[in-house]
């Protein structure tokens, strides 16, 4: 048996013992653990006002989302720009939203890190390219923990909307954030790429 196949084994017997040891009562069905997100607006202060209340609103009515400011389990990234005619009236509302994750990630780089750290350590090793690798992510594992976090893009979405479909547009990126936690297949994004296609029919500039 090579050391891989030790390591293998070794990692999830690990997981096995962990998972045996955990002694915690089953959750209700319908259990949502609490979430912590925060929002970074870029937008002029009008439209940066609607969109946090907008957003706060929504985030309320689920009941398990809290609006944080630091540590957040996700972070939504919004960008506005306003689209004007020649008269300067704003005709329509570019808006780009990322949702990030943070946390489970680098806590699975960790343990893996753990476990290189073990073998490397023990002088078991025989094959050097392997030790050699594991070496490597100790240290990129030790650079990432620097920081602290490990964020992984899981959306990225660019629209164009009427004005008065804010709210809506709002209500899509609750959505699209509920169908990344759950995985839940939900019908995000329509109305804003409704809208996109209402706007494009107007000569409009950016702002």
């Amino acid at each position: 048996m090579n050391i891989g196949h030790v390591f293998l084994m070794w990692v999830l017997s690990f997981a096995a013992a962990q998972g045996q040891n955990a002694v915690a009562p089953a959750p209700a069905a319908d259990y949502r653990p609490i979430v912590k997100v925060k929002v970074d607006v870029s937008a002029n202060e009008e439209i940066k006002s609607q969109i946090q209340e907008y957003l706060a609103v929504q985030f309320e009515s689920l009941g398990d989302v809290q609006m944080v400011r630091e540590n957040p389990d996700w972070t939504i990234g919004i960008v506005t720009t306003k689209l004007t005619d020649s008269s300067g009236t704003m005709r329509a509302l570019g808006i780009s939203f990322v949702i990030q994750q943070h946390g489970p990630h680098m806590q699975m780089l960790q343990a893996l890190a753990q476990a290189c750290r073990y073998f490397v350590s023990s002088g078991l090793m025989r094959d050097q390219t392997l030790e050699y690798q594991m070496k490597r992510l100790l240290m990129g594992v030790s650079v990432l923990s620097e920081g602290g976090d490990l964020v992984v893009v899981t959306k990225h979405q660019m629209s164009v909307i009427l004005p008065d479909k804010l709210p809506q547009a709002c209500f899509d990126i609750v959505s699209a954030l509920e169908k990344e936690r759950f995985g839940e297949s939900e019908n995000t994004g329509a109305t804003v790429q409704n809208a996109s296609d209402e706007a494009g029919a107007t000569d409009v500039k950016g702002e």
